[in-house]
């Protein structure tokens, strides 16, 4: 796949409109994207650093797919990973976090209510709301502990 439908697929993926909308979250100038596509280039580096959540492999060949998460879904799809029991229910306990941190949030902001720390002595519920967030974290930290040993289990896969 040529460089000028990689950049505007990628441009498709993180939805901008419009390329001079694309250049600045890129921090680049229009100008330089125009050039990218006219001339079928671009620099890697700064798609790598800005663009997380596209695959590595898209960004350098045009492999489908374009997002990294939908990389890991296929993977685990096609047996590369089973999630064991204790990983489904991290997964579910995870996914209960989110949404009890999200509910919060909302309300909070149906009732304007400071968020968090408006008048900078917190509250009950911003302790509350912080213990969410501690425990969103953690979580999040064992699954990227867990997500770097499956790459390198595959890394090791990879050269056997």
């Amino acid at each position: 796949m040529n460089k000028t439908l990689i950049l505007n697929r990628i441009q498709e993926e993180l939805m901008f409109n419009v390329d001079a909308d694309f250049a600045r979250f890129l921090e680049i100038s229009p100008s330089r994207l125009a050039n990218w596509k006219a001339r079928g280039t671009f620099n890697t580096q700064i798609l790598y650093t800005k663009c997380e959540s596209i695959s590595s492999s898209f960004i350098l060949k045009g492999e489908e797919p374009v997002s990294a998460d939908e990389q890991l879904f296929i993977a685990q799809l096609n047996g590369y990973e089973e999630l064991t029991e204790e990983q489904s229910k991290a997964s579910a306990k995870n996914h209960e976090l989110w949404e009890e941190f999200i509910d919060e949030c909302f309300r909070r902001k149906q009732l304007r209510e400071p968020f968090p720390y408006g008048d900078g002595v917190p509250s009950s519920e911003d302790n509350k709301l912080l213990e969410v967030k501690e425990k969103l974290i953690a979580s999040h930290e064992e699954r990227i502990k867990e997500l770097k040993e499956y790459i390198d289990l595959l890394k090791e896969k990879v050269k056997a």
